[in-house]
């Protein structure tokens, strides 16, 4: 099969853009209407805080840098410090919501070295999520906010896996 590569999803970046953008056209437009105009120093701290998230948008969606990479043996997150998950560990992939997150929980078959209880891989979960450098690693693929829906991803993960 070919190889798979999973993008972050644009349609929240976009939506984020046109949201701020909206707020600040709605309130120039206020400002306008209104007959004691707000003085221009307030402005700026009107307008500053709207300026983070455009520019973090606008930078992602040039930057355009995969999220994952699919294989026939393996699976490589791209986070921060990428990881693999090669499929001849995996007994199957299956949904984690955890506060929120859609993850892609991994079931290891018990002779690979990753194997653990589930229990015990719930426990560690919060723990897992805190680190910043690969969220989730080696037992959650962040799922949330990609090109493809996670049912889709699972489907894709689970018919590697039974190769």
């Amino acid at each position: 099969m070919e190889e798979i590569i999973v993008y972050p999803s644009k349609t929240r970046l976009i939506t984020v853009l046109v949201a701020v953008v909206v707020l600040i056209a709605f309130l120039v437009v206020l400002d306008r209407l209104s007959t004691n105009p707000v003085n221009p120093v307030l402005w700026l701290f009107i307008a500053a805080p709207c300026l983070v998230p455009i520019t973090i948008s606008i930078y992602h969606l040039i930057k355009n840098r995969p999220c994952m990479f699919i294989n026939d043996e393996s699976i490589v997150v791209n986070s921060k410090k990428p990881w693999e998950v090669r499929f001849a560990d995996v007994e199957s992939f299956y949904p984690v919501g955890y506060r929120g997150f859609n993850l892609i929980g991994i079931r290891y078959k018990k002779e690979s070295p990753y194997w653990k209880p589930d229990e015990e891989i719930e426990e560690g979960r919060k723990e897992r999520m805190l680190t910043s450098e690969h969220p989730g690693a080696s037992y959650e693929i962040p799922a949330g906010r990609l090109s493809i829906k996670m049912h889709q991803l699972l489907v894709i993960l689970n018919e590697r896996v039974g190769k």
